[in-house]
């Protein structure tokens, strides 16, 4: 049975909490809104510093892009949001990422993108008062897409 957008979006969430704080070594905390009326996945902040936190929206894909003549295939991401919902704010971030289903975690790399980079760059088209994104990056180790 394939697996559900909304079971993709929580593992997604958690499995970046997870790296966020062991990769850290416990230095970042992240929380989890009560209440998505913001669009937040998550608030990340460092330890002790609540004025520097971030947003998170988390994205992810089951799937790579192989196109012919490159070596590495593309992370494409597809989502839309209610036109009067869309956040640009420098503290509002997207992580985009390869939910890997064969190894479970994530492919590298990740891309951590402000949000308003995100909406101004992203290929974007408004139909029915829904924004519509799609993005796509190289998953090259070298990678300088979004």
């Amino acid at each position: 049975m394939p697996l559900r957008s909304v079971q993709q979006g929580v593992i997604g969430q958690f499995l970046a909490a997870v790296l966020m704080m062991l990769g850290s070594n416990g230095l970042l905390e992240i929380a989890a809104p009560m209440s998505d009326d913001d669009r937040r996945d998550q608030e990340v902040h460092i330890r002790g510093l609540f004025e520097m936190g971030l947003a998170l929206q988390v994205k992810t894909s089951t799937y790579l892009q192989r196109h012919l003549h490159t070596v590495y295939p593309a992370l494409q991401v597809q989502f839309s949001e209610v036109a009067s919902r869309l956040i640009s704010h420098p503290r509002f971030w997207y992580l985009f990422a390869y939910l890997d289903r064969k190894n479970m975690c994530f492919g590298d790399p990740l891309f951590l993108v402000p949000s308003a980079i995100v909406h101004s760059h992203g290929y974007a088209k408004q139909r029915a008062g829904r924004w519509h994104f799609e993005l796509q990056a190289s998953m090259s180790p070298t990678a300088k897409d979004i």
